[in-house]
């Protein structure tokens, strides 16, 4: 009982804490978004399957110039910021999925990562 209200109550707010609504600085927002959202967790293992949510959410609204520019807010993340493995290891992650995906594929990416997340 309490595992669905959580599920259908954490449904809910995916959105409000994904998604962005203005589009000049969307792909900023949705980052920074994810990025809060990481440091929130108190479990590193859960970081994989919040990344796959997050590139469910992102993956609806993107056009190709908005992955590319996510791409390369991710690079700076990477080069910038300082983050523990398991958050350093799901930048990485998503920014292979997004490269081989949208960027060479030309699709919109596929949201499952590689990691401990079932």
């Amino acid at each position: 009982m309490f595992a669905s209200i959580v599920s259908l109550v954490s449904g809910l707010l995916i959105a409000g804490f994904f998604v962005t609504h203005s589009k000049a600085s969307s792909v900023e927002g949705d980052l920074e978004a994810l990025l809060a959202r990481m440091r929130q967790r108190l479990y590193p293992e859960t970081l994989p399957v919040l990344a796959s949510y997050w590139l469910k959410t992102v993956a609806t609204g993107y056009r190709r110039a908005q992955w590319k520019k996510l791409n390369r807010l991710l690079k700076r993340v990477l080069r910038e910021q300082v983050l523990d493995d398991p958050s350093r290891k799901t930048i990485v992650d998503i920014q292979t999925s997004i490269q081989q995906t949208v960027l060479v594929a030309r699709q919109p990416p596929r949201p499952k990562l590689s990691g401990n997340a079932r």
